[in-house]
């Protein structure tokens, strides 16, 4: 379990099948957590395989229980990463009670939340949803 962590101002750059700010891959809990003002670059290496890969200001892949979280002001400068979200870029766990703000990326300039079943927009907050 990842409780009460707070990560601000970094640049993480690196090569992943899923790569996030706090986690590339989340199996267990993330509670009360939050990325704020960080970079997530990844990179091409001869061993990504850029058709699975994922790229999350919070985490990459999710397949346990994020809640009470937020990623702030994220910039995914992903090169490689097929899939990219502001907060997790795929989801196929729970999410609750967490949001994306506005994040920088070029390659999917309108997603701050990635692969999920639901996203609700309100104000400039984004809820994902996955039903399951």
């Amino acid at each position: 379990m990842v409780e009460n962590l707070g990560i601000k101002d970094v640049i993480v750059r690196g090569y992943a099948r899923h790569i996030g700010i706090l986690a590339g891959e989340n199996e267990g809990i993330i509670r009360n957590c939050r990325t704020t003002h960080c970079t997530l670059s990844t990179v091409w290496s001869p061993d990504s395989d850029p058709r699975g890969t994922a790229a999350g200001g919070l985490a990459g892949y999710n397949t346990g229980h994020i809640g009470d979280c937020y990623a702030d002001n994220i910039d995914l400068t992903s090169s490689v990463s097929k899939i990219v979200g502001g907060f997790v870029a795929h989801n196929k766990g729970t999410v609750i009670r967490s949001y994306a703000t506005p994040i920088f990326s070029p390659k999917s300039p309108n997603s701050r939340c990635g692969r999920h079943d639901r996203v609700e927009r309100r104000n400039d907050r984004e809820f994902l949803f996955h039903n399951q």
